[in-house]
């Protein structure tokens, strides 16, 4: 996302990436592995296995996630769609992230008294949101790995 000719500055992606770490442990923290494999017996990290912790701070880093990619979005609409294209890879990891925000709605309303699902839908609202994440946990890696890490290139460049 961050090269020498970026438009995204370096604070934001740095911002990006704790978002994305926070998202990934405390999902994994609601769904009680921190406590069935004893990380939450370690001294200092009893707050692991607190559903409630894990909760909010998934709320939480979910609301800075949303910021930074509504503000990209804007941005790149508005200002660098002219200069920048985005990458073969930016375009699967921009899928994967509005796959992980439209299941990440549902999950919201699914927690809302005012709504509700099938037990079936839910299933299928959380497996797929876990499906989201590991895809988009695995194509960073896989972009990272081939090179192709940025997800805009000047206009110029093919």
């Amino acid at each position: 996302m961050n090269s020498p000719k970026s438009p995204v500055s370096l604070w934001q992606t740095r911002l990006f990436a704790v978002s994305v770490f926070v998202l990934a442990i405390s999902g994994l923290g609601q769904m009680p592995l921190f406590k069935r494999y004893y990380v939450a017996d370690i001294p200092g990290l009893a707050w692991t296995a607190d559903f409630f912790v894990q909760h909010v701070l998934h709320y939480v880093a979910a609301g800075v996630f949303l910021a930074l990619v509504a503000y990209w979005a804007v941005i790149h609409l508005r200002i660098h769609s002219r200069k920048y294209r985005i990458t073969l890879w930016g375009w699967l990891r921009v899928a994967t992230v509005a796959a992980l925000i439209g299941t990440g709605f549902f999950r919201v309303l699914k927690n809302l008294p005012e709504w509700s699902f099938s037990p079936e839908a839910v299933m299928l609202i959380g497996w797929s949101h876990l499906a989201a994440a590991l895809l988009f946990g695995v194509l960073a890696l896989l972009a990272r790995i081939s090179g192709n890490s940025a997800y805009l290139v000047p206009r110029s460049l093919k």
